[in-house]
């Protein structure tokens, strides 16, 4: 039996978001290529839909169907897969750094090849083969339809933002892989060690600014950015002092519930911004 099935990303979506939330995905399937002979018919008795995550969690749907389809028939069916935790921490890793996104489908479908025959009665169809058929499909969605379709009816609306990447013996490469070290704690959920990391690269910025101010001619963009890093890092220094411990990073168990989110996500942002505007700004 030759079918093949496709999943195009713009029909995978987040369906009952606020109560019930699932993910919603459209499978095609197409019969062009069986070769049934004359008087045959597939009867799909049911399909078992399954999704694999790069976090190990998985999900399983059954969808009965008892759907006769003969060679060139093409069949669509919507699959809604729940949202389990599994698969929120799946979204919260792909949210909002990572794109595209990929999204791995195992199909097994449970298929009786009938068969017409004239009969005392007339025609009847007679049963002449029971199988299973497996197919497998692997989708990458790309980051515009994720966030459209998948993070902003969970979560809101997304930007993309990217962690500068600057070369090995730059003044900024240690600002930058604090930065990168952030972002792996933002979605491991330890947003103590998001801050503790942004306020490292902070430090570094701060201890490298004074090489980099030489290659500035202008003397009022000398202070603004003199001025703006250190503003920056007291700030910061303000809350995490609000927050006594949350800054210690690394080398011993999370600090869970310091920061929350919202708030650990919205300086990270601010720090991003910093190093972006002043390594573009200010070449060494």
């Amino acid at each position: 039996m030759n079918v093949f099935v496709k999943i195009d990303s713009d029909q995978v979506s987040v369906v009952d978001s606020q109560t019930n939330p699932s993910l919603m995905v459209t499978f095609n399937f197409d019969f062009s290529e069986s070769q049934l002979n004359e008087g045959d018919q597939f009867l799909i008795n049911g399909i078992d839909f399954e999704l694999r995550l790069s976090t190990g969690s998985f999900s399983t749907e059954t969808a009965l169907i008892n759907q006769k389809v003969n060679s060139g028939t093409k069949l669509y069916q919507d699959v809604k897969f729940k949202i389990s935790s599994g698969f929120k921490t799946f979204i919260d890793q792909n949210k909002p750094f990572k794109a595209p996104v990929h999204l791995k489908f195992n199909v097994k479908m449970y298929v009786m090849t009938l068969r017409t025959s004239s009969g005392s009665m007339g025609n009847e169809m007679k049963l002449v083969d029971i199988f299973n058929t497996n197919l497998n499909q692997d989708i990458s969605i790309p980051y515009s339809t994720w966030n459209d379709q998948i993070v902003g009816p969970l979560y809101g609306k997304y930007d993309t933002v990217y962690v500068p990447h600057f070369d090995d013996k730059s003044p900024y490469e240690h600002a930058s892989n604090e930065m990168k070290q952030a972002e792996s704690y933002l979605h491991a959920g330890d947003y103590d060690k998001v801050v503790a990391h942004c306020r490292s690269a902070l430090e570094s910025l701060k201890r490298n600014i004074s090489i980099l101010k030489d290659t500035i001619e202008s003397k009022s963009e000398n202070e603004w950015f003199d001025k703006n890093i250190n503003l920056t890092n007291n700030w910061l220094k303000e809350i995490v002092a609000t927050n006594q411990k949350v800054s210690n990073k690394a080398h011993h168990p999370p600090s869970f519930g310091h920061f929350n989110k919202s708030s650990a996500e919205s300086i990270y942002m601010i720090c991003i911004a910093l190093l972006y505007y002043t390594g573009e700004n200010i070449k060494p």
